[in-house]
């Protein structure tokens, strides 16, 4: 087991992206909370394979260090690319 630091980003921009769907584009919120948990899952998902693929469990190793703090700029670029849309 270990740490992954990766989770709050994707927290972040699960939150920001259900609160987009319906603020901006006005989906009823049930519907963007669903939405929010289907893409909060894949993130998962998708960060669960490449850390179980690369082998890596505990927070002191650089690769897995690395990973995470990979995973977590490339999530904070997709939410800042979607803050720039919304205010475009």
């Amino acid at each position: 087991g270990g740490i992954d630091l990766s989770v709050g980003y994707q927290m972040s921009l699960v939150g920001v992206v259900t609160a987009m769907l319906m603020m901006v584009y006005r989906l009823p919120p049930w519907l963007a909370i669903v939405i929010g948990l289907l893409l909060g899952t894949t993130l998962g998902l998708i960060n669960g394979l490449i850390v179980t693929s690369i082998a890596v469990g505990y927070l002191s190793s650089p690769a897995y260090g690395s990973l995470t703090f990979g995973c977590g700029m490339i999530l904070l670029s997709v939410g800042m690319v979607i803050e720039r849309a919304r205010k475009d």
